[in-house]
């Protein structure tokens, strides 16, 4: 699986990146990842198959790693540079550390987040059900927070 996450992940970022920063900006950029989680967890959660499910977390996996880090390593292009590293610290140590610990306290990751947890038996599929349920109110909370604003411009350009 992650093999397909790697070529996927390679191929966002080489073709569409660029592309959807150009047609879509920032802000619309922002909300892509959020609504395919919201279609793709919920269609998995109303029809639980095995190569559904794993093919929407290939792609919403090589969509985080890609188009999603770009862009929100876009939004800190107009910033200061001391706000810039002092905000990014900020984020990537105590906020990212913070909803992890969340998830795992919810107990919605699976077992201990590894991805091969999809390969399910029978026993365990309304387990998994409720998990990509809980997708769904998670992407809604990420979309709900995704203002498509550009702030100003219509695609992000570098601060002098």
């Amino acid at each position: 699986m992650q093999t397909y996450i790697s070529v996927l992940t390679s191929f966002v970022q080489i073709v569409v990146v660029a592309r959807a920063f150009k047609l879509l900006g920032l802000g619309g950029s922002l909300l892509f990842l959020p609504l395919f989680a919201f279609a793709g967890y919920g269609l998995a959660g109303v029809l639980p198959l095995l190569g559904l499910v794993a093919t929407v977390k290939v792609v919403e996996n090589a969509t985080d790693y890609s188009l999603q880090n770009t862009t929100q390593q876009a939004l800190f292009l107009s910033t200061s540079r001391d706000a810039k590293y002092k905000a990014k610290a900020a984020i990537d140590t105590l906020f990212v550390r913070l909803g992890d610990a969340g998830v795992d306290w919810s107990g919605l990751r699976g077992d201990a987040g590894r991805a091969d947890h999809y390969r399910l038996r029978s026993d365990q599929r309304r387990g998994q059900r409720r998990m990509d349920l809980a997708g769904v109110p998670a992407a809604s909370a990420h979309f709900a927070n995704s203002e498509p604003s550009d702030h100003g411009r219509s695609r992000a350009q570098p601060r002098d």
